[in-house]
């Protein structure tokens, strides 16, 4: 009888992680923090989700708003000091009935833990494997932390004969701004270059942390350069880039973009392989998917040694 007790909690322990990540990645699939409290029969009390980087109290008023009945914390990152008031939420979590703390195994540290500001709270930490999900989630918040810039997705339109072409020319394409807004709104700046200035009127004012979006014009792959670092040190952990196959190739040289997306017009010869894609420097890059939006297809591309990289997927 106790075995199945054990069972179901530990099944509704499962249940509360992929909670966790699936609201981590409906606000931001590279940039996501989601946490779920349980009460102490590990029922579900709450769940929210954050973009790293944006509203580093909320953790804490979610433990402070069930202080006297929450027993377990399940977070998808671990508190880090840069993107959490550590020293409130370690009140809170003294304060409140919490007594243990699921994190992902692959970014705790129990030393680093101890030593920081939530090493007043004694309770359990349990350190488990949340799956592929959340090493994507924290996809952008390792590039700040390794390589000083955000992760990066780059949308591009071009023809195969290095003709440049607007994004706004294939606004009334079904699905076509739709796409594109969401990894605005999942971002917390978009970054333009001139010949795609039109195209920002389309998007939404508003990214999923609430705040107002911002827009960056970018010339230059040195100006790029210093925008990443800029949005980096602000611990903007991604970003999205709408340019021309000249800076889209820029991008990819310098290995400035982590997701590259492009556009075919529907006419030019169709792209089963990237040696076909005259346009951009495809060397160590995987073409991810091909699908078919309206007049134009649109191709993402990812580096091979990505976690994300898999067989390339036939056009649909």
């Amino acid at each position: 009888m106790e075995l199945d007790t054990q069972q179901k909690q530990r099944a509704a322990l499962e249940v509360s992680m992929s909670l966790a990540i699936t609201s981590a990645e409906k606000v931001s699939k590279r940039a996501g923090i989601g946490w779920v409290l349980l009460d102490e029969n590990s029922l579900h009390i709450h769940s929210e989700a954050i973009i790293a980087g944006t509203n580093y109290l909320s953790l804490t008023a979610s433990i402070n708003r069930y202080a006297h009945v929450v027993h377990t914390l399940i977070v998808t990152l671990w508190p880090l000091e840069s993107l959490f008031d550590c020293e409130e939420l370690a009140s809170s979590l003294v304060e409140s009935s919490c007594q243990k703390i699921i994190v992902p195994v692959m970014d705790f540290d129990m030393q680093s833990f101890r030593a920081s500001p939530l090493g007043r709270w004694q309770g359990e930490i349990e350190s488990v494997d949340f799956l592929h999900a959340t090493r994507r989630i924290g996809s952008g918040l390792n590039m700040v932390l390794s390589s000083h810039r955000p992760w990066v997705s780059s949308v591009s339109i071009a023809d195969n004969q290095d003709k440049s072409l607007r994004l706004e020319d294939f606004r009334g394409e079904f699905g076509f701004v739709a796409y594109i807004d969401e990894i605005a709104k999942q971002s917390r700046a978009v970054v333009y270059s001139p010949s795609q200035k039109g195209f920002i009127e389309q998007l939404s004012d508003r990214n999923y942390a609430n705040e107002y979006q911002e827009f960056y014009e970018a010339t230059s792959i040195e100006g790029m350069r210093t925008l990443l670092k800029y949005f980096a040190s602000e611990h903007r952990c991604s970003v999205l880039v709408l340019t021309e196959d000249k800076m889209q190739s820029a991008l990819m040289e310098n290995k400035l973009t982590d997701e590259v997306i492009c556009h075919l017009p529907i006419h030019d010869k169709p792209v089963s392989k990237l040696t076909e894609l005259a346009s951009l420097p495809t060397e160590g890059w995987q073409l991810n998917s091909n699908t078919d939006i309206g007049a134009c297809s649109r191709l993402i591309l990812m580096p091979e040694k990505s976690q994300d990289a898999h067989t390339p997927m036939q056009s649909h």
